[in-house]
């Protein structure tokens, strides 16, 4: 398992196409020839990081985003 330092900055692969469809966040890998969906939380995580973001900075906007009272 690779450890990402907090002060790292990540951001979806340029290897991977990506679109939206129903809510869900539909990926294609086609070097490894696969695929994958997320939803809810994982299909928010996928949007944020269209645009490099630090962790704490995901974090804040998906604190942000699903924070109840």
């Amino acid at each position: 398992m690779t450890r990402i330092s907090r002060g790292a900055v990540v951001q979806v692969s340029e290897l991977q196409i990506s679109t939206e469809l129903s809510g869900a966040a539909v990926i294609l890998d086609p070097a490894q020839g696969n695929y994958y969906s997320l939803d809810g939380v994982g299909a928010e995580v996928w949007r944020l990081l269209q645009e490099p973001r630090t962790l704490p900075e995901l974090e804040q906007a998906i604190m942000a985003r699903y924070e109840t009272v």
